[in-house]
């Protein structure tokens, strides 16, 4: 049975886009615009990146796809799991050590991004803590906020 008061989810895809990924379109139990009309729609990004060279480059490229989903009215865009450094353990990773710091300012510099962009993101980031390296999803509001992990 379904709710006539859902619309189905659509496949959108971004042509041309650097993102090389599928972007849904998705309509939630979110409110309707008017009674009766469908209800609002939200465009979700799945960033399908590769691994950068470094954590600058990775960073750069993290802001050029919060850019180009901006231009695009995408409100949400997720980036792979541990995009930033990249995931540690495949047979040829060839990864620099730990770099805590370095973690921190792609962080605030992401955050910034997000906020001149209005676009929200969830973002695996490598992060070291008390309990050892552990392998983070940062989420940041459109607004810049950090949200949570």
């Amino acid at each position: 049975m379904t709710n006539p008061g859902l619309k189905s989810s659509r496949r959108s895809f971004l042509k041309g886009s650097s993102l090389s990924a599928t972007a849904l379109l998705a309509a939630g139990p979110g409110p309707a615009v008017a009674s009766g009309t469908e209800p609002a729609t939200i465009r979700i990004a799945l960033a399908s990146i590769r691994r950068p060279p470094s954590v600058r480059a990775g960073v750069e490229k993290i802001k050029g796809v919060l850019a180009e989903c901006r231009e695009k009215q995408v409100r949400i865009v997720c980036f792979p799991e541990t995009y930033l450094p990249g995931i540690r353990g495949a047979k040829d990773d060839d990864l620099p050590p730990p770099n805590q710091p370095a973690m921190e300012e792609a962080l605030e510099s992401i955050r910034v991004s997000c906020g001149e962009n209005q676009v929200a993101a969830i973002v695996g980031l490598e992060w070291q803590t008390r309990l050892g390296l552990e392998n983070r999803a940062f989420v940041i509001s459109g607004e810049g906020r950090l949200l949570g992990h």
